[in-house]
């Protein structure tokens, strides 16, 4: 049920499509590099308190993902204190607020590469980096390449989509 609302909200979402072709690119990267294992039986589920907070801050993040965010406030968000928080994202997710709030930018990036002849600086700058060194850094951390490498191979390429 709580599965089926998350999804029933990321619907009405305005950056639905965005996000599915997002959301599936990393789901068959994960698939094809054997990320995914059965989970034993021994771990614990979440309570459904978890799950609610978890998609209070998902939705926050994806509504400001191009923003600013900072630890404060997505853990204000939902009540809890900084710390406690990125233990229990980290939890939830298996990575840090940051580092999934970078996952994310980053993957919108490469769709706008892949949609649009544009500069590494004007993308950087649309996905929420006021840095452009920084941009490349952490791009080229999560796609092996860097931004105007990865645009000149993949643009208006589907080809990406099972690479990325």
């Amino acid at each position: 049920a709580c599965l089926h609302n998350f999804i029933g909200g990321l619907i009405l979402s305005p950056r639905y499509f965005e996000n599915c072709v997002s959301d599936l690119r990393r789901i068959m990267l994960a698939y094809t590099e054997s990320a995914y294992t059965l989970v034993p039986p021994e771990t614990p589920a979440f309570s459904a308190r978890q799950l609610s907070h978890l998609r209070t801050v998902l939705q926050l993040i994806e509504n400001h993902l191009f923003e600013q965010l900072t630890l404060d406030q997505l853990a204000a968000e939902v009540g809890l204190s900084s710390k406690y928080f990125c233990r229990f994202f980290q939890k939830m997710t298996g990575m840090t607020p940051f580092t999934y709030i970078n996952a994310r930018r980053i993957e919108q990036a490469c769709d706008l590469f892949v949609r649009e002849r544009t500069t590494v600086r004007e993308i950087a700058e649309r996905v929420g980096y006021k840095d452009i060194n920084y941009f490349i850094k952490t791009f080229k951390r999560y796609c092996g390449m860097t931004p105007k490498r990865f645009s000149s191979r993949y643009f208006g390429s589907v080809e990406y989509l099972c690479q990325y």
